[in-house]
């Protein structure tokens, strides 16, 4: 269940990351990967406190971000926002 909870709240991370990223459309690609940096060491701190494992968070972590952007990459191909 935990690993459950930290895949959620890592979600939620990466949609904020998501929208930081949006709402800073004209910043330099420099400062969203100082940005996303920030968010991902946040999201693994966040997972760390609840799983209380290295190796774990470190994979749940990976999944989480491997799976919202493939998603977020397909929603985007296939449902135009124009």
């Amino acid at each position: 269940m935990k690993n459950y909870i930290t895949f959620l709240i890592q979600w939620i991370i990466w949609s904020f990351f998501s929208l930081a990223v949006w709402l800073s459309q004209k910043d330099q690609l420099e400062y969203k990967w100082i940005m996303f940096m920030i968010f991902c060491y946040f999201a693994i701190m966040v997972g760390f406190k609840i799983i209380k494992s290295k190796r774990v968070t470190f994979l749940i972590t990976t999944l989480s971000l491997a799976t919202f952007f493939s998603l977020k990459f397909l929603f985007e191909q296939f449902i135009p926002y124009n």
